[in-house]
């Protein structure tokens, strides 16, 4: 019944986050917590018919979802407290990240839904943490597709180029 009035944007960023997370084996309650994550604003959100409709271990997960703070850092101590709730939730359960992660992914592949400013400051954030974070927690389809992205935006040129003759060479195989 969430997915009813759901925009189809959002629809595909939950199959996105889907296939990411399918790749890692994670469980139902994880898949289910990450579409309410993304379907409903954490202020909408009553935990108590969550808790009741799908069990407490997706309310759990879907309130350290939203506690966490996923938008990028606008200042040093927006992005220290981002940094500190996010190792707080890893502590308690690794797959809140990964679904942060993985929901990360779909904004820096597309990042033409931004304006340029706030771009500059994700790719920012993606470089320097998030990429980092998904190597450390030896999650590399995710650390490879920031990476990827990142490198695309930071030199479209270089990336083209390396593109180009990364398709020349398997054509040559």
């Amino acid at each position: 019944k969430y997915l009813m009035d759901a925009t189809e944007q959002t629809k595909k960023l939950i199959i996105y986050i889907y296939d990411i997370l399918k790749s890692y084996k994670l469980d139902d309650n994880t898949m289910v917590a990450t579409a309410l994550f993304v379907l409903k604003p954490k202020e909408e959100i009553d935990y108590t018919i969550v808790e009741k409709e799908f069990g407490i271990e997706v309310s759990t997960m879907l309130n350290s979802l939203n506690s966490v703070g996923i938008k990028h850092a606008l200042t040093n101590s927006v992005e220290f407290e981002n940094i500190r709730n996010m190792l707080i939730v890893m502590s308690q359960d690794v797959r809140v990240l990964i679904v942060l992660l993985a929901y990360n992914v779909y904004k820096v592949e597309n990042l033409d839904l931004m304006a340029l400013e706030e771009q500059k400051l994700f790719i920012k954030s993606v470089k320097e943490i998030y990429a980092p974070l998904s190597a450390r927690l030896s999650l590399n389809e995710i650390k490879n597709k920031m990476e990827d992205a990142c490198f695309k935006f930071l030199d479209p040129e270089m990336y083209q180029q390396l593109s180009l003759d990364e398709r020349l060479n398997k054509e040559e195989r």
